[in-house]
């Protein structure tokens, strides 16, 4: 069998979660245990970190600013604060850098609590953070393994005992919310950014998907998007095209037709755009959603963007485009959509990954079993 391609992602991240693997560091892997592993993985399920929370206390900080004789503009002018970071620290909603607060203190001449509300809280590392090195940690020594320099593989669930995985609260907007957000869409005046939000919302897909989609993906008169691709920000080399993230991934998918809709006339948009550009548009292939200056794909972040701003003008709490991915599945498990085309439609590798991450909230939000059993059970005797 041939072993399966990692992807340049996967490599630059292991290369990180390794360089977290000091503990064992001094042993040689000819001589290292189960025990051993065993203390480096209990070493890392009990770290925590401390999670810090900062803002300005803006009545004190304005008042200690004046008794010093210092401005907005002396701030910047004089000791060369950038004024977007100026802005967060004297609005006092919006969380700082310790790094920041300390310099802000410094400049005044005060104890950094005096003019900073700064709250702190340890955190233990979540499982899924854990998980990332207890892996690497399994395959380097599979490897090993592999090549005869240890025996077997002790960090596999054979020899170690391993915490049982966190619960993961499925978060999405509900009904209303959809319906907030698609009202909003309606009337965006940017193009391109009601677009994408709409295509997260009606198709579920990851923001890389979306990203690398192209117009040769898009068939309107069948009404399917066909994805082939996708895009990822990799460590230390930049956006990186790649393969779906499974065999299943690679997907063609029928879309409603008020999204189809929708697309027909950002095409319109999107060509009239192009036209107007001339020779300032960037050779490309035709990415769907692009810089408005250059035509260039955008970056996959852009999109976290451009929901947000979409989000905030419909009066909704802030979601991720991820969370969008969770909304769509939900609702159409929700309403009765099998699981296996919703499974297809997001990519999954099998159905069972479907239920595995949206079971909980399938059955803290749908229950009618019992129902049916009591109709059932009520049918007359003699039938």
């Amino acid at each position: 069998m041939t072993p399966p391609k990692l992807s340049l992602n996967h490599y630059e991240n292991t290369i990180d979660y390794l360089a977290q693997c000091a503990p064992i560091d001094k042993y040689k892997v000819s001589k290292i245990t189960p025990a051993i592993i065993q203390n480096f993985f209990d070493y890392l399920d009990g770290r925590t970190y401390t999670k810090r929370s900062i803002k300005s206390k803006t009545a004190e900080l304005r008042e200690v600013m004046k008794s010093r004789g210092e401005t907005y503009k002396t701030f910047i002018e004089n000791h060369r604060i950038c004024g977007t970071t100026l802005c967060a620290v004297l609005n006092g909603k919006i969380n700082v850098a310790i790094e920041t607060a300390e310099r802000v203190a410094k400049i005044l001449q005060c104890d950094v609590r005096k003019v900073f509300d700064i709250k702190e809280e340890t955190i233990r590392y979540s499982w899924k953070s854990n998980s990332h090195i207890k892996v690497a940690t399994c395959s380097v020594l599979g490897f090993c393994k592999k090549l005869r320099i240890v025996v077997d593989n002790y960090a596999t669930s054979e020899y170690i005992d391993h915490p049982e995985k966190d619960d993961v609260e499925i978060k999405c907007m509900d009904d209303i919310e959809v319906m907030r957000a698609y009202r909003t869409i309606l009337n965006w005046k940017d193009m391109r950014e009601a677009t994408a939000v709409l295509t997260l919302i009606f198709t579920g897909f990851r923001r890389g998907e979306t990203c690398e989609l192209d117009w040769d993906c898009i068939d309107t008169f069948a009404k399917e998007i066909d994805i082939r691709k996708s895009v990822t920000q990799v460590r230390r080399r930049g956006l990186v095209v790649k393969e779906p993230k499974t065999k299943r991934s690679k997907r063609i998918t029928e879309i409603p037709t008020l999204l189809n809709d929708q697309l027909i006339k950002y095409k319109t948009w999107y060509e009239k755009k192009k036209d107007e550009m001339g020779d300032a548009w960037a050779e490309s292939k035709n990415h769907l959603f692009i810089n408005n200056d250059t035509g260039k794909r955008i970056n996959p972040r852009t999109l976290n963007q451009w929901l947000a701003k979409i989000l905030k003008a419909a009066g909704i709490e802030h979601y991720t485009v991820h969370q969008m991915r969770h909304t769509n599945i939900t609702q159409k498990l929700l309403n009765n959509v099998p699981v296996l085309e919703v499974a297809g439609d997001a990519g999954h590798a099998q159905p069972s990954t479907t239920m595995n991450i949206y079971g909980h909230f399938l059955k803290k939000h749908k229950s009618k079993a019992p129902d049916v059993l009591d109709n059932v059970f009520k049918l007359p005797m003699g039938m």
